[in-house]
C-alpha cells in the first residue's frame, strides 16, 4: 500500500521459493518413492552431485509403505553417502525405478571414493559406527518378497540393485 513494489516483488519471490522448496515432484505414482526421490535430490541439488531419475508407473507391490520406504531409503542414503565421498567428477548417482513382467526393478548407480568393505561376498558398511543393517533389511525385504538384490563396483561406480515380485492383479 506504501508503492513499494520493489520490496513486493522481493516478498513474493521469497514465498514462491519457500513453496516451491517444499513441493514434492511427481516422479512416479507412489508417494512415498516421490518424497523419498524428492529428499534426495534436494540433498544432492545442495552438495553438487549430479542426480538423474527415472521411474515409470509401478502398480501394486505388496510391499508395505514402510517396507518400500525402508527399502529406496537405504539404497538411497547409501547412493548419497558415497557419493558425496567421491571426487568432483564423479559425484553423480542414477536411479531407474521399472517394471518389467511382474517384477519391479530398482537399480542405484553412483560415484564413490574406490574404497570397500567386503567380507567374502558381502559388502560391509564402510561408515564410521554403522552395523551394517541397511544392507541387511534391503535383502530381508526382497527375499520376503520373492526378489533378490545385489551389489557390486568397479573402479569409480557402486552399482545396487533389488527386484521384488509384483503382486498380479
Amino acid at each position: 500500500m506504501a508503492g513499494n513494489t520493489q520490496g513486493l516483488v522481493e516478498y513474493l519471490s521469497d514465498h514462491i521459493r519457500q513453496i516451491d522448496h517444499l513441493a514434492t515432484p511427481s516422479y512416479s505414482n507412489l508417494p512415498v518413492v516421490n518424497m523419498l526421490l524428492h529428499h534426495y535430490r534436494r540433498l544432492c541439488q545442495e552438495n553438487e552431485i549430479r542426480m538423474d531419475i527415472s521411474a515409470t508407473p509401478i502398480p501394486s507391490t505388496g510391499l508395505s509403505d514402510s517396507e518400500l520406504a525402508t527399502l529406496l531409503g537405504n539404497l538411497l542414503e547409501n547412493a548419497y553417502t558415497a557419493a558425496d565421498h567421491a571426487l568432483p567428477g564423479n559425484r553423480s548417482i542414477t536411479v531407474l525405478l521399472a517394471v518389467h513382467g511382474n517384477m519391479l526393478v530398482i537399480t542405484i548407480d553412483n560415484g564413490f571414493d574406490g574404497n570397500v568393505n567386503k567380507k567374502r561376498d558381502h559388502y560391509l558398511s564402510t561408515k564410521v559406527s554403522h552395523t551394517g543393517y541397511g544392507l541387511r533389511s534391503i535383502r530381508h525385504i526382497c527375499d520376503t518378497h520373492g526378489g533378490n538384490c545385489s551389489f557390486s563396483h568397479d573402479t569409480d561406480c557402486f552399482h545396487s540393485s533389488a527386484v521384488i515380485a509384483i503382486d498380479p492383479d
